[in-house]
């Protein structure tokens, strides 16, 4: 059966790379105006549109085609997918003879400076409250304090975002919602705004990431009212024993973080290993950063520093971003 199965596939392969390649040659020929270029655009791809399995599936087809595409001139598709979602692609998809440096041409990242966001929500601002008698451009300056607590505001606000133009136009939205009309936004608006804030993103995070992790909101609990800096031992083997027996009566999804409290069997190994799988899953949502060795930095989930499981330990130690801090109770001194 395996034999016959693997023949007609090939032979559908083979028709279907040659009629690909005919309908490449026809847009080519179509599409023949370099003056009048035409790009195709795919984004949305995170999204619950198919069973995960199948969905990376056809995502790595997509991505193939991308490839393919190139022989018409005067076309480009350009898919927008997200860095976790592309790495978790190739992970589940990955073949014989795969080399990821052959994709790596293809990839433009696109990542946002504190520069480029706040001028992204000075000309929102400017878009949204026009001075009636004068030209004069309106800024983030004009309508917000100078200062939160002996810092820059902007700098306070820009460091709540994941750098990404979605959070920090949210946080803006939420000062204004909590400015009652007023033509400024004070200082204690600005914090009220936070903390709402604060607690939507902890919303939407759980959104974001439900198809890998739907037990995140549930496992935040483990770091909730500790220090913004933390050891991961700082987690006991007792709160986690305590945990387990929580959460091992509840309808848990299935999950990487399920599954190791099921693993749960009592020993220190057994909770190290949910200590470093939680660590794990906290820094690629982007919860929290980690310091691996004393002579480096932090690392988060956005940078170009990736960070496996199997370097995680009981003594690396946690930074929770500040985006989260006020859903999760977090006390800004360093442990």
């Amino acid at each position: 059966k395996s034999e016959h199965v693997a023949r007609a596939q090939k032979v559908v392969n083979d028709v279907q790379i040659r009629e690909l390649g005919e309908v490449l040659d026809l847009l080519d020929g179509v599409l023949d105006d370099p003056q009048k270029p035409y790009y195709l655009v795919v984004d949305r791809l995170d999204e619950n549109w198919v069973e995960d399995r199948v969905r990376y599936q056809l995502i790595r087809a997509l991505l193939e085609t991308a490839r393919d595409f190139y022989k018409v001139r005067n076309a480009k598709l350009v898919v927008a997918i997200r860095k976790d979602l592309v790495e978790r692609v190739f992970r589940f998809t990955r073949g014989p003879g795969y080399q990821e440096e052959k994709y790596q041409s293809q990839f433009l990242p696109v990542t946002w400076s504190k520069q480029t966001l706040v001028e992204v929500l000075d000309r929102r601002i400017n878009h949204l409250i026009r001075r009636q008698y004068t030209k004069a451009t309106v800024t983030h300056a004009d309508v917000l304090p100078a200062q939160v607590d002996g810092e820059n505001t902007i700098d306070f606000i820009v460091r709540r975002t994941l750098l990404r133009p979605r959070d920090i136009i949210v946080f803006f939205n939420t000062c204004i919602e909590r400015a009652d009309n007023s033509a400024t936004i004070s200082v204690d608006q600005l914090k009220d705004a936070e903390g709402a804030y604060s607690r939507d993103r902890v919303r939407s995070l759980a959104d974001e990431w439900h198809a890998d992790y739907p037990n995140l909101p549930r496992f935040l609990e483990l770091i909730k009212k500790r220090s913004r800096r933390f050891r991961l031992s700082a987690i006991t083997d007792e709160e986690c024993q305590t945990f387990c027996n929580q959460v091992v009566t509840e309808s848990l999804q299935e999950d990487s973080l399920q599954s190791a409290v099921w693993k749960a069997d009592g020993t220190r190994e057994s909770y190290a290993t949910l200590r470093r799988e939680l660590a794990s899953c906290l820094y690629i949502t982007g919860v929290v950063g980690l310091k691996i060795e004393a002579f480096e930095k932090v690392s988060w989930a956005n940078s170009d520093r990736s960070v496996s499981p199997a370097e995680i330990s009981d003594g690396t130690k946690l930074e929770v971003h500040p985006c989260f801090w006020r859903a999760l109770g977090i006390r800004k001194a360093d442990a």
